[in-house]
């Protein structure tokens, strides 16, 4: 083969080439496009998701003040209910003395 036929033949393939590549920008830069949206997206989602994250463990921190809460007004009511029974058995106590 002659120099010449070479580098016509090695030009063809290279327009072939440019052509394919061409043709294949728009999709790629589409696609580029398409992920970038779907990662702003998401990246959307997840400082929603960190949000309600964040609301729950406030919640969980108030249910368990709460809870302590409730536990100690159990222990004055108790504490109560035992008072409330000495002061039955004193007042039976002072009818029973008291004819």
């Amino acid at each position: 083969m002659s120099n010449s036929r070479i580098m016509s033949t090695t030009n063809k393939y290279i327009e072939a080439a440019t052509k394919i590549l061409a043709a294949a920008v728009i999709p790629i830069f589409l696609w580029g496009v398409k992920l970038e949206v779907e990662n702003a997206v998401r990246d959307e989602q997840i400082t929603q998701l960190k949000g309600e994250i964040e609301n729950l463990e406030n919640i969980d921190t108030t249910v368990q003040e709460y809870a302590v809460k409730l536990g100690q007004v159990d222990q004055k009511l108790e504490q109560m209910d035992i008072t409330v029974k000495e002061i039955r058995l004193d007042i039976k106590d002072l009818l029973r003395r008291d004819p």
